[in-house]
């Protein structure tokens, strides 16, 4: 008897707890854990004067966390600021490809 192509994809892990089954009350609780650790806004540190507004930032950032400035900057450039910290996800893609190393994202919660 040859197994089943559907069960196929199914990987035996030895010494692994059985999940708790939880009622809806539980799973509404961890949710809401869950939620209430997410809306702590990242810290995001945004040095100005070394931001030459290249705008890497505004287009690598999946959540749109930074707008630009209505300000113009010592030098001349318009630089970004930090609009909506609080849907920050902290992927780091605007800390790893800022050109002048202006950002830096706490990485902590």
């Amino acid at each position: 008897m040859t197994p089943s192509p559907l069960l196929s994809h199914i990987i035996f892990i030895p010494n692994r707890q059985p999940s708790r089954l939880l009622s809806r009350e539980g799973r509404n609780r961890t949710l809401q854990k869950s939620v209430e650790k997410k809306k702590k806004p990242a810290t995001i540190h945004l040095n100005r004067k070394w931001c030459k507004g290249c705008y890497i930032c505004l287009e690598v950032c999946p959540k749109k966390v930074y707008e630009k400035s209505p300000e113009v900057s010592e030098k001349g450039f318009q630089p970004v600021f930090v609009a909506h910290p609080e849907i920050c996800t902290r992927c780091l893609q605007c800390e790893m490809l800022c050109p002048d190393l202006a950002i830096n994202v706490e990485k902590g919660e």
